[in-house]
């Protein structure tokens, strides 16, 4: 019977004391407070504020001081040292990238081992077939310490894990145009070989001529007409680079001999001479009616030009 008279006992005592607490708030609550307390708490924080106060002032003034001191000592500094400074930190800022991004690579690849997905065998893995929130990680490039500077990149590379051990032979089209065992090419064999063909030419444009004679459909007949014009012109633009060739070879050939006997100096075609000798062997191979009227025509066309140069205010009327 003695322990719960014990316990009994230690409740009273509990309730007692609780009784005492909640009459002591009351009382504090209900009570008024007195004059000097109210005074001694705004007397306490206004001294409080004050102190504050003059602690911030005296912080800013030594900051200031500091601030002059280092701009003045900035300013004895030499360029060099500046510049070294500056090589300095950019390297520490660089070494300190380098560490975020393997850190970052770290905590990506446990992040991924924990989600059970592997970048590296899921790479080719198109995006819509991968889970959702999971993306692959790539490290990311440098930052430049200048714009204008570019981006360094290491050289090295992954050693590959495939080797090829036996070469395979592969089929290679070759072409006997460009083929050095077919020889070097010469224009002036390929026309001597090839000849035929120009004569060729000129029975289809004799045939295609009396095809567009007999012909009825207007439209067909005109398309056979151009197709004479355009093979004539090819063959004339054939016979003037030959007589030019023909002109050269000669020169060559002249000049030649003349170098050998004579000793002088070789002379080398300009354009201009070329034109002026291709002229002159077109008039001699003209007839001499032909040659008169061309001689004429050049004379007009020359006059033509000479009075479009001659100013306004001269021309004969």
């Amino acid at each position: 019977m003695v322990k719960p008279t014990f316990a009994k006992r230690h409740h009273d005592d509990d309730d007692d004391e609780l009784t005492s607490i909640h009459g002591d708030e009351e009382s504090m609550e209900d009570g008024p407070i007195d004059e000097g307390q109210e005074n001694a708490t705004e007397d306490y924080g206004s001294d409080g504020d004050n102190d504050e106060l003059d602690s911030t002032s005296e912080t800013q003034n030594i900051d200031d001081e500091r601030e002059k001191q280092l701009q003045d000592e900035l300013a004895n500094i030499p360029f060099h040292q500046l510049l070294a400074t500056q090589k300095k930190l950019s390297a520490s800022q660089k070494v300190e990238r380098s560490s975020e991004g393997t850190a970052n690579s770290r905590s990506s690849t446990s992040k991924g081992k924990s989600q059970h997905y592997n970048s590296d065998e899921d790479e080719n893995v198109p995006s819509w077939h991968r889970p959702e929130g999971i993306e692959t990680s790539r490290p990311s490039l440098p930052k430049r310490a200048n714009k204008n500077q570019p981006t360094e990149v290491t050289s090295k590379r992954a050693v590959p894990r495939h080797r090829q051990v036996v070469d395979v032979i592969q089929k290679k089209a070759r072409d006997p145009r460009f083929e050095s065992l077919s020889g070097e090419f010469r224009s002036d064999l390929f026309e001597q070989k090839y000849s035929f063909i120009r004569e060729y030419e000129a029975s289809e444009v004799n045939l295609i001529k009396q095809q567009a004679a007999q012909e009825r459909d207007p439209a067909e007949r005109d398309r056979l007409e151009k197709l004479v014009q355009r093979m004539i012109s090819l063959e004339e633009a054939r016979q003037i680079k030959d007589r030019r060739k023909k002109i050269e070879r000669d020169w060559k050939k002249a000049e030649k001999e003349a170098v050998l006997k004579t000793g002088k100096n070789p002379y080398f075609l300009k354009k201009s001479d070329m034109k002026k000798l291709e002229l002159v062997e077109k008039f001699e191979s003209l007839k001499p009616g032909e040659r008169e009227r061309a001689l004429e025509r050049r004379r007009k066309k020359n006059a033509s030009k000479e009075h479009r140069s001659v100013p306004y205010a001269r021309r004969p009327e």
